[in-house]
């Protein structure tokens, strides 16, 4: 069994999630972290997890256990997202391609998760090409990568800007897949809002955010968490983050 430590390859982002301490500081702090944020999306890239708005919330619940705990409140039936979570690769170099999200097939997803890959830790457990299909989480949760994921993750991303090199939008094919057996409560970085045919704008859809980041745990407690939209040039395919808004976790 091979254990790893994503910290011994980071990338740009370091500074801390805003605490209690900063919710009621200036806007200009909210920025900041905002900017990190950003940074690390374009350079070692960011983790995104489209979710349903009923559900939301549950992925802000049972976030600082261990991935052995975490699949055990999941087989429990106490907690539907304590075990497997499915992400993909988000980053500047790469068209947005995150399940169910900025499509008008399935059940489109106008809202998401971001996370930090680098403060994972090894509740990381798989990183693939391609979209898996499955939602069960492995039989042993340590099972491991068999390399360091920092390094797993720079090599999907070489592997998906060579693919993405002159293939239409339209052919680009499934999102790749990232699990995670539980999350660090640091690791989630803020959401991601893109419109959807029954929530068209920012306004229509900040309800639904804020009642997700209410009912997070208490782990969240005093935190603040940025909201982006993303818009990809049509002449040079990259992606940018931009900052929607800032909502902190109400009582």
């Amino acid at each position: 069994m091979n254990n790893y430590n994503l910290t011994s390859h980071p990338v740009a982002f370091t500074a801390p999630l805003q605490g209690a301490g900063t919710v009621a500081a200036s806007r200009a702090a909210d920025d900041s972290h905002a900017r990190d944020i950003q940074v690390a999306f374009s350079q070692g890239g960011l983790l995104v997890r489209t979710v349903q708005k009923k559900n939301a919330h549950q992925d802000l619940h049972n976030c600082a256990v261990t991935p052995d705990q975490a699949k055990a409140l999941h087989d429990s039936g106490a907690s539907s997202h304590g075990g497997l979570r499915k992400w993909s690769l988000g980053h500047a170099d790469l068209r947005p391609n995150y399940f169910g999200m900025g499509t008008p097939t399935g059940i489109p997803r106008h809202m998401a998760f971001l996370a930090l890959p680098e403060k994972m830790g090894d509740h990381v457990i798989g990183v693939h090409k391609r979209d898996q299909g499955s939602g069960r989480p492995p039989v042993d949760p340590m099972v491991k990568l068999a390399s360091d994921a920092r390094m797993e993750l720079k090599a999907l991303l070489g592997e998906l800007t060579s693919e993405q090199r002159g293939t239409p939008t339209e052919a680009i094919g499934d999102n790749n897949e990232i699990q995670t057996i539980g999350i660090r409560p640091e690791a989630v970085a803020g959401m991601l809002f893109t419109p959807s045919p029954s929530v068209r704008t920012w306004e229509a859809a900040k309800n639904d955010f804020q009642k997700a980041i209410n009912a997070a745990g208490p782990e969240f407690e005093g935190r603040s968490f940025p909201i982006f939209s993303y818009d990809t040039s049509d002449a040079t395919h990259k992606t940018e983050l931009r900052l929607l808004d800032t909502l902190s976790k109400q009582s």
